[in-house]
């Protein structure tokens, strides 16, 4: 390392502690737990950059109910891959579904899924085109919750994948649902730059969701 480059950097508190004009991207996320640390390594025209791994780009926790959450500012193409992760939880007073769509596409042909479903003893499954978002989840009534994970391709050039599963609908007295799906998103060419999760509902967002979403760099 030049002497230019030279500072220290300390870990304090999952944090990291850096002077002036040297902020990576994501600094304050650098250590995001503390057994997944991310470390620096140099690059001569732009200083300190991130360490190849996984590191988490997005979090919140709603405290107050929404529609539409976006994650802005993505570099798809160096991120190469997505883990995102939700919580919902449900403010509308009735039934709602969340879903997702990457830089806000909501073109009519633009996402296509595979889906394997089993609810009780019931396996089922079915296919579908001409899609106008991914779906993340749903929910039957207000208060129910679900969850979703799925690992994302990012890179242009290449289709899209969405690989992941939720648990759907559940309660204090239910046992939820659970869904596979595999997506694909049309587009090839257009960097990734954002993910726009939103309620079909108002105030499907409700307190308590949460969303995570973490990136790999090679």
């Amino acid at each position: 390392m030049g002497s230019a480059l030279k500072k220290t950097i300390i870990a304090l508190n999952n944090k990291v502690a850096y002077e002036s004009g040297d902020t990576p991207d994501y600094a304050d996320n650098m250590f995001p737990d503390g057994n997944n640390k991310q470390f620096l390594q140099t690059d001569g025209a732009k200083g300190f950059t991130f360490a190849t791994g996984w590191y988490q780009v997005y979090q919140t926790e709603l405290v107050s109910a929404a529609t539409t959450l976006t994650i802005s500012s993505l570099l798809g193409d160096s991120d190469v891959e997505y883990k995102l992760i939700c919580r919902f939880a449900n403010d509308y007073a009735g039934a709602c579904e969340y879903k997702m769509r990457l830089n806000n596409d909501g073109g009519a042909n633009q996402y296509g899924q595979q889906i394997l479903y089993a609810g009780d003893t019931t396996v089922s499954s079915s296919k579908a085109a001409n899609l106008d978002a991914i779906a993340l989840g749903y929910v039957s009534a207000q208060n129910h919750l679900c969850s979703h994970q799925s690992l994302i391709h990012a890179k242009s050039g290449e289709y899209r994948l969405l690989q992941g599963h939720n648990l759907r609908d559940g309660n204090a007295n239910a046992i939820p649902s659970m869904m596979f799906r595999d997506c694909i998103w049309n587009d090839n060419s257009n960097e990734i730059t954002s993910i726009v999760i939103y309620a079909t509902e108002t105030d499907g967002l409700g307190v308590g969701t949460t969303i995570e979403l973490w990136a790999r760099r090679t």
